[in-house]
């Protein structure tokens, strides 16, 4: 959709596909912060297809469009966390799709990882429910705050690809 807008407002110079493509990208940084990131990518290719002035235009329009869109989060997240961030789900993101692969005798973070593997033993729905399910006992059996399991969940996820690329 960000493409067809953003092909739109090259050929048709309309101000609402620019932030329509804004928008669309900041839905999609929503659930991958890359969304973000490819508004970057947009922009710098208009520089040389139209000239700094037109591109300079799209990305305020677009650009402000992305910060409505995700000022609620990172107003959440600074509140949360302490800093302005998109990416802090990172781990229980990565571990959702990759703790088939996960050595939970050995490695990184045991305790995060035999509290997990008990989550994992009564599943209930979706792999996503499973590990927010198991934050309030990682907190509790740590006492880490929710960045640091994030953290822990991350080096347990990518020691698991590490040892399993090919399978991931």
């Amino acid at each position: 959709g960000a493409v067809w807008l953003l092909i739109f407002w090259f050929q048709e110079k309309r101000t609402w596909a620019a932030v329509a493509c804004g928008a669309t990208l900041g839905f999609a940084a929503l659930t991958r912060p890359l969304g973000a990131g490819i508004f970057f990518v947009a922009v710098a290719a208009l520089f040389p297809l139209v000239g700094a002035r037109r591109a300079m235009r799209f990305a305020l329009a677009g650009g402000m469009a992305i910060v409505v869109v995700l000022a609620p989060l990172l107003l959440r997240n600074y509140r949360a966390m302490g800093r302005f961030a998109l990416t802090e789900s990172m781990g229980r993101n990565l571990i959702t799709v990759a703790d088939s692969f996960v050595d939970y005798q050995h490695g990184v973070d045991l305790p995060i990882k035999s509290i997990y593997k008990e989550f994992l033993k009564d599943k209930r729905g979706p792999d996503a429910v499973v590990i927010y399910s198991a934050m309030p006992r990682l907190r509790q059996a740590t006492g880490w705050s929710d960045a640091e399991i994030d953290r822990a969940l991350d080096r347990i996820t990518r020691e698991a690809i590490r040892a399993h690329p090919f399978a991931f």
